[in-house]
């Protein structure tokens, strides 16, 4: 296979990932369209020739199923590392339209400015990083990821009314975590994860998506857990040269009283053996 079909297949790969990661967010997706996942992986390759391999012939817009209002478009930059012109672009872009909401599927890591251009967006705009890599395969159909759902605010209130319970009382999930980024998700929102028992036939649990914490905020966590550390490293130490000492002294005692008994014994004899004189 040449380097141009294993790029054309890799893109056929990532871009039905999309499709899959976009339907299970609720947006608007066919499963039998050529225009969507019907689309073969021979027609795709004859697209995308038409087109130059063009990346960005690959944009997709999308409304959300129950909402037309919610849309959010799909781009794939032709650049290898994402500047912040691009970024701006595609902000001025989605203002222009009315779009709030962005994918971006990256060939490789950005610049330091645009990165910091995408966090200066929010909230007004979001936009969310991909890379190709991460969108090969669709995490969620793995074996090994249990099902997740995401609840409604109804649902999400009905669940802390009917058990009495805050967010911060829910187990929580970073919004960094893979599956969590799969469904798009924000600071808040609430998943129910249902995974295999062997004892009860499955188990339900429930998280809540929790921004991941600043270096700076953990800071003070991580030296308050060093000292802690240092201080159990200190109270062992001393318990062991205590219990070292206790050791010694004990085999001193020994000694001293075999050297005490023995002598009693010695004198004893003596006494008995002069008697007998």
């Amino acid at each position: 296979m040449s380097s141009v079909e294993a790029e054309v297949t890799r893109l056929y790969r990532v871009r039905r990932t999309v499709l899959e990661m976009l339907r299970d967010r609720g947006y608007v997706i066919s499963d039998t369209s050529s225009e969507d996942l019907g689309k073969t992986a021979v027609e795709f390759e004859n697209n995308f020739t038409a087109s130059g391999y063009s990346r960005e012939s690959l944009t997709m817009f999308k409304q959300r199923r129950n909402n037309a209002a919610d849309q959010i478009y799909v781009f794939f930059p032709r650049d290898v590392k994402l500047g912040k012109a691009a970024v701006d672009e595609y902000k001025r872009r989605l203002t222009n339209e009315g779009v709030s909401r962005a994918i971006i599927v990256l060939q490789g890591p950005m610049t330091p400015s645009a990165n910091k251009a995408v966090g200066e967006m929010e909230p007004a705009v979001r936009l969310e990083l991909f890379l190709e890599n991460e969108l090969l395969i669709n995490i969620t159909k793995h074996v090994l990821v249990p099902k997740h759902e995401v609840l409604t605010e109804e649902e999400k209130g009905a669940l802390l009314a009917r058990y009495k319970l805050k967010d911060s009382q829910l187990p929580r999930v970073q919004k960094k975590d893979a599956v969590a980024r799969y469904y798009g998700l924000t600071a808040g929102q609430v998943m129910k994860i249902t995974r295999p028992s062997e004892t009860a036939g499955h188990k339900v649990l429930i998280n809540v998506v929790t921004v991941a914490l600043a270096a700076q905020s953990l800071m003070p966590a991580y030296v308050a857990a060093l000292v802690v550390a240092r201080d159990a490293v200190l109270l062992v130490g001393a318990a062991v040269i205590r219990y070292r000492r206790l050791r010694q002294v004990g085999a001193a005692d020994t000694f001293f009283n075999s050297r005490n008994t023995g002598s009693r014994v010695r004198a004893g004899g003596c006494s008995g053996r002069g008697g007998g004189r």
